[in-house]
């Protein structure tokens, strides 16, 4: 297990450990990503859908993948699993069923931003 991993809740570690094992993906197909799951979330909301917080993770993210574009393969595999994590639907909580959908994938980008040594990027929740 990576140590940074080690203070996820459980269902998020698992998850995590299998997208580090993802290959690397291109700035563009990430990005794109990323766009597109914030625009499913919009149109697909349910009342109990913390939209604002899923927007604020999609800014956070769509700026970190930018930032690190050119940094070392390591780097940019941390910032890949904040962005495949935050695009998974269902993952530790549903996030369009669950009024707490976006808190794990929060709890991972926060997780992700601590391991660059940049914890003052980390989101609240």
């Amino acid at each position: 297990m990576n140590t940074w991993t080690s203070s996820l809740l459980s269902d998020s570690r698992s998850i995590v450990d299998e997208l580090l094992c993802e290959p690397l993906e291109d700035l563009e197909a990430l990005t794109s990503q990323v766009r597109s799951y914030r625009e499913l979330v919009h149109s697909a909301a349910r009342p109990m859908t913390d939209v604002d917080l899923a927007d604020a993770l999609s800014d956070a993210t769509l700026e970190l993948l930018e930032r690190t574009a050119k940094a070392p393969r390591a780097v940019r595999r941390l910032v890949q699993v904040a962005a495949r994590y935050f695009v998974l639907q269902d993952d530790g909580d549903d996030d369009l069923t669950s009024p707490y959908g976006f808190d794990d994938d929060v709890e991972v980008f926060n997780a992700v931003v601590e391991a660059l040594g940049e914890p003052h990027r980390a989101l609240a929740y």
